[in-house]
């Protein structure tokens, strides 16, 4: 395992141990039962202006899936400029109650990323697949904030877009990376 995913698997185990001692440890509470979740990310906008919001329905007491976008706009910050657009999937399994308190389970995300080289753009579409675990602190008045991370690999699953005259094998930064994706997951939401 290289340094790298040790210090991302370590990463995460320390957020599931920071999320299970703020949990309150086995405390037994009232739970804040909602259904429905709409949340946005602050630390993507901030970090690199991605826009990123979701919605999340329990489709049981112990299940949900959430629904997320997220834009990236081509603003400089990553040279060459990047701009990406992801749809995702989540379904989450909770021991208390669908939307509060500890989460797990499977991710599926989509996205497409374009680079824009003055040779021209260049792009691919990658699924990650992956596993997300957090913790969700949930009010009476509906304000929550969600803390945890996800582990998954990025998968390439088309030839990029090419301009004429321009090497994408000399350039695979965007095309053809097939790597390891770990998330620090951090939001604040609304629920109802």
């Amino acid at each position: 395992m290289t340094n790298n995913r040790k210090r991302w698997l370590i990463c995460l185990l320390a957020i599931f141990a920071v999320c299970t001692v703020f949990a309150g440890g086995c405390a037994k509470k009232e739970i804040i039962k909602k259904d429905n979740n709409v949340t946005v990310s602050p630390l993507p906008l901030i970090l690199t202006t991605t826009i990123n919001a979701a919605y999340t329905r329990a489709f049981h007491d112990y299940v949900s899936g959430t629904l997320m976008f997220a834009y990236m706009p081509p603003v400089g910050i990553i040279n060459p400029p990047v701009h990406a657009i992801a749809g995702e999937f989540d379904l989450y399994f909770w021991p208390d109650y669908a939307n509060t308190g500890f989460f797990v389970g499977p991710q599926f995300q989509v996205s497409y990323t374009m680079d824009n080289r003055s040779e021209g753009y260049l792009g691919g579409t990658g699924v990650i697949p992956g596993v997300g675990l957090g913790y969700r602190w949930l009010w009476e008045n509906g304000f929550n904030i969600g803390l945890g991370g996800s582990f998954g690999y990025i998968i390439t699953v088309d030839k990029p877009d090419c301009p004429a005259g321009f090497s994408c094998t000399e350039h695979a930064g965007i095309a053809g990376f097939n790597n390891f994706a770990p998330r620090i997951l951090f939001d604040l939401g609304y629920a109802f």
